[in-house]
This record gives structure tokens, C-alpha cells and sequence, in this order.
């Protein structure tokens, strides 16, 4: 059987390593510490900067010794353990954001405990405010909710009138006024079907909005939503 070489990378070198064959699949594959035999550092490997995976059984565990898939006419990075550790350490930051009510100082309280100090009661003011959604907010989302209800409550009233006369004429018509009496019959029933249904969906919207809002300002809004 002829034998089969991964060709690695690693600077500006190339070197191969002897690929071995899992005889219950078929499948080459090299064993990592094959690779550190020759390359100590050798940690991972990358195909085009983007990096193998290790083989893992049907669990998805990966296979001791760890090992990767052979690759024909395919060259693999060495990425060793030094490179990645100065990868890591020039990785920027991750940017926080500060709301700006919070960017001034906060003046502390000392303690009797030597070194302690306790935030200002203004502080866990400002924070309490920062997690209560404002009054105007809440206030117009719900009139604006009642408002659409009010239209959709009217619309499906006038269409299950009008669909009552529509009926009416229905059974009055003659014979080649009953196909067409017929298909505005069924359209007025499916109109006040979908008015129904939109009526249900702002419903469901402004119910699962009061249940996600905090207890303090369900208060608010109980005390305060008619006070205008």
C-alpha cells in the first residue's frame, strides 16, 4: 500500500508528516503529536487562515490522541502556541457604553468602615431611572393601541351589517343576480374574518406588553393613564 505525507507549513518551511489509515472507515488522517515531533509549538492547523477542525466521534468528542482529516495536495499552517498567545494579546478591546447620566461623577458616602465607601442615594436614583420606561412612552403606546382597536371594533361592525344585508339580498335575488350577490356575500365575510383577526393580534400585543412591564410602573400606569 502506498504510503500517504500531509505537507505542513510553518515559517516559510515545508515539511511532511506520514499520514495514518483508520482501517474501519478507510480514512487518513495525522496525528498531532506526529506534527509536534517536529514542530514542539504546534498547537492547531489552518487551511487558507481558516482553521481544521479536529476528528471527533458520532458524540461529538474529539478523538484522543487528537488528529486531523489528510488532505490531498493540500498545504496546512502550523499555527503554534506562541502565535496564538501574541494573537490574543493584541486583540482590541471590547468597547463599553456608558448611558451619559452615568458618565458624571458619583459622589460616594464614606463609611465607618475604613476604605468602604457606599454609592450617593442620587446614584441608585439615576440607575432606577434608567430601567423604568418613560411615562409618554407607555402612556401614547396604549392610546394608540385603544385607538386601532376602536377603528377595527367599528370596521367589523359595519361589515357584519352590511354582510346582513348583502344576505338579504341574496335570497331575494333572481337567478343570474345570485352568483354575484354570492361572491360579495363571501368577500364581506372574509373582510370581518381579517378584522377579527387584527383586533386579536393588538390585543395579544398590549397584553403581553403589560405583562412584560415592571410592577413600579404598572402602578404608575394603573394611577396615571386617564389623568390627562
Amino acid at each position: 500500500m502506498q504510503v500517504q505525507y500531509q505537507r505542513f507549513q510553518v515559517n516559510n518551511k515545508i515539511i511532511s508528516i506520514e499520514a495514518e489509515l483508520n482501517k474501519s472507515n478507510g480514512i487518513h488522517f495525522v496525528l498531532l503529536q506526529d506534527v509536534q515531533d517536529v514542530v514542539p509549538e504546534a498547537s492547531r492547523f489552518e487551511i487558507d487562515g481558516k482553521p481544521v477542525r479536529f476528528l471527533s466521534d458520532d458524540f461529538g468528542k474529539r478523538v484522543e490522541p487528537l488528529r486531523v482529516a489528510w488532505h490531498r495536495e493540500v498545504v496546512m499552517d502550523i499555527v503554534t502556541s506562541t502565535s496564538d498567545a501574541s494573537l490574543a494579546s493584541t486583540a482590541p478591546p471590547t468597547p463599553t457604553f456608558t448611558p451619559p447620566e452615568f458618565k458624571e461623577k458619583t459622589p460616594l458616602i464614606p463609611n465607618s468602615n475604613p476604605g468602604y465607601y457606599k454609592p450617593h442615594p442620587r446614584s441608585v436614583h439615576l440607575a432606577a431611572r434608567a430601567v423604568s420606561p418613560p411615562e409618554d412612552d407607555w402612556r401614547e403606546y396604549l392610546q394608540q393601541q385603544a385607538i386601532r382597536m376602536a377603528i377595527l371594533v367599528f370596521a367589523s361592525t359595519l361589515t357584519i351589517v352590511l354582510n346582513k344585508a348583502v344576505y338579504g339580498q341574496l335570497r331575494n335575488a333572481d337567478i343570474p343576480g345570485v352568483i354575484y350577490w354570492h361572491v360579495v356575500y363571501i368577500a364581506f365575510f372574509i373582510l370581518s374574518i381579517v378584522w377579527f383577526l387584527m383586533l386579536v393580534v393588538l390585543v395579544v400585543e398590549v397584553v403581553w406588553y403589560l405583562i412584560r412591564t415592571p410592577l413600579a410602573t404598572k402602578r404608575s400606569m394603573y394611577q396615571r393613564l386617564f389623568d390627562f
